[in-house]
């Protein structure tokens, strides 16, 4: 390419680009073997310790290799040296680049950090975005009640779009079962054949279920992502919400963690005295720290689509439009019961000595309530797995059709 198109300044994209993403995919590697990435100079005792590569900085590097693309992608467009169109397309992309890394990590709870309640560090239970498949998550939810001491200093959770839900539902002490159950009989009728009816029957659920005081119980207990949208570069940014000043405001997030662009309209969800925001969408935790809150915090990553570096992830392969389109309510029953079995096998794994289980196991009841998974539960579990192998049978025949 650099002999037909360009010369140098082929040589130039490709060597830049390269090195960036090298650097990029090592520090994504060793984050997902849990290899502590950040490097400081230990001067001695009593001495400060100098910060040398944080791997949050990850995105300095990356904006600047935007900068140095834009002005050589402007330079090659005066010169001719490339195909105009290419490089005006190039300079599209660079440009479209910065508005997203360009300081894209908002926090306006970051000025009241110094005064947490919680200081030890703890372990968190976060769930990804899932949308209808959050019924799973709901069963991981009901495991954690069973098993789980609730205790604030020793626990948290996050979450984000469905996620932000359940781990909404466990900081603010909401039953888990009655909840996801009044999805399924209630929600499930109304919404499942029409999205666009989803996010109505997400408000109705959260006025009849949040509690009164569930914004003080869910203050430095819960962490919610959303997407706060503004007028000015860059226009998107992954915010973290930690502080809840009132019953309307956890509300509000909660609410605005789930609206999910076009489901929920095109504009962005308001949320009063603070912005305008999407859904959490699936913003990096190596970008947006909003798993934990401190470096020292232990995470159980659960992710119903099996995303990886998940900790707990559904046993079969569940088919990602039944996020938006679940099959019926029987499915929905049995990723409840799945989420559950999934979760009892990761924490009773005979194997099952690496450092979440082990402190899942220091802050476990002492006398844990009796299991759920029982007959009944078994049989919706079993009936899943058959829906789901129907399925993917239908699509492998399907495309081979084609």
């Amino acid at each position: 390419a650099a002999a037909c198109v360009g010369g140098g300044d082929v040589w130039f994209l490709l060597v830049w680009d390269s090195l960036v993403v090298s650097v990029r995919f090592l520090v994504f590697t060793l984050s997902l073997l849990k290899w502590n990435l950040n490097m400081h100079i230990d001067f001695g005792l009593h001495a400060p310790k100098v910060s040398v590569f944080r791997k949050e900085q990850l995105f300095r590097l990356q904006a600047f290799e935007f900068c140095l693309m834009l002005v050589h992608a402007c330079y090659a467009l005066v010169c001719g040296n490339m195909p105009r169109t290419l490089m005006v397309c190039q300079i599209m992309v660079m440009v479209s680049g910065l508005a997203v890394f360009t300081d894209f990590h908002f926090s306006r709870d970051a000025e009241k950090r110094q005064s947490v309640k919680y200081l030890d560090s703890r372990l968190m239970f976060s769930f990804d975005s899932s949308a209808w498949l959050f019924l799973w998550h709901f069963g991981v939810a009901m495991w954690i009640e069973d098993n789980m001491d609730k205790n604030p200093s020793a626990v948290g959770y996050s979450g984000s779009s469905g996620g932000a839900l359940v781990a909404g539902a466990l900081a603010s002490g909401i039953n888990s079962e009655l909840l996801a159950n009044w999805v399924v009989e209630n929600a499930f009728p109304i919404a499942g054949r029409k999205p666009y009816l989803l996010l109505g029957q997400c408000e109705l659920a959260l006025d009849t279920f949040l509690p009164d005081d569930a914004h003080l119980e869910s203050s430095d207990v819960l962490r919610v992502l959303l997407t706060k949208v503004s007028r000015s570069p860059p226009f998107l940014m992954g915010e973290v919400v930690s502080s809840f000043s009132s019953w309307g405001q956890l509300f509000a997030v909660l609410r605005a963690s789930c609206h999910i662009p076009l489901v929920g309209g095109f504009l962005p969800y308001p949320v009063p005295g603070h912005g305008w925001y999407y859904d959490g969408l699936i913003w990096a935790s190596l970008f947006v720290p909003w798993r934990t809150f401190s470096e020292n915090d232990s995470v159980v990553k659960c992710s119903a689509y099996g995303a990886p570096g998940a900790d707990i992830r559904p046993s079969c392969s569940i088919p990602f439009w039944w996020a938006i389109f679940p099959p019926t309510q029987e499915t929905l029953f049995g990723l409840m019961a799945l989420g559950y079995h999934d979760a009892t096998e990761f924490f009773q794994k005979k194997d099952g000595n690496s450092k979440n289980q082990k402190l899942v196991r220091a802050h476990a009841r002492t006398l844990p309530n009796a299991s759920r998974l029982d007959a009944h539960r078994a049989q919706y579990i079993r009936m899943l797995h058959d829906h789901v192998h129907r399925t993917w049978r239908r699509v492998m025949i399907f495309s081979a059709l084609v």
